[in-house]
């Protein structure tokens, strides 16, 4: 989509204030400059994709689905524990890589 992105048909433009406000008419006379607005609370932030994930939660839109059962959230983030909380059997041989030996056989100070 041309000129902003959508959350279940709502629009968002990609770039956010007014023409010739200032930091300072704003209340923020440093650090980030918050752009993107939710047009159904005053939530701001400066990046899209905080915006479009923080709209979720106005929506209900779940678009991360679990591939082993019908777990659904909101938030990647969420799902990611999810899946390693519920499907994954984690072993220290899963915590390694090819050249990393197993916790179990590093030793300290000796």
């Amino acid at each position: 989509m041309a000129g902003g992105s959508a959350v279940r048909g709502m629009k968002f433009p990609s770039s956010g204030t007014s023409q010739g406000s200032t930091r300072e008419q704003h209340g923020q006379s440093s650090g980030c400059y918050k752009v993107f607005s939710c047009p159904l609370c005053p939530y701001k932030t400066a990046r899209k994709d905080l915006l479009e994930g923080h709209v979720r939660t106005h929506t209900g839109d779940k678009p991360f689905s679990c591939p082993h059962c019908p777990y659904q959230s909101a938030d990647r983030s969420n799902l990611r524990r999810h899946r390693q909380r519920s499907h994954e059997v984690m072993t220290a041989a899963a915590h390694t890589t090819d050249n990393q030996a197993p916790r179990s056989q590093w030793h300290f100070g000796q």
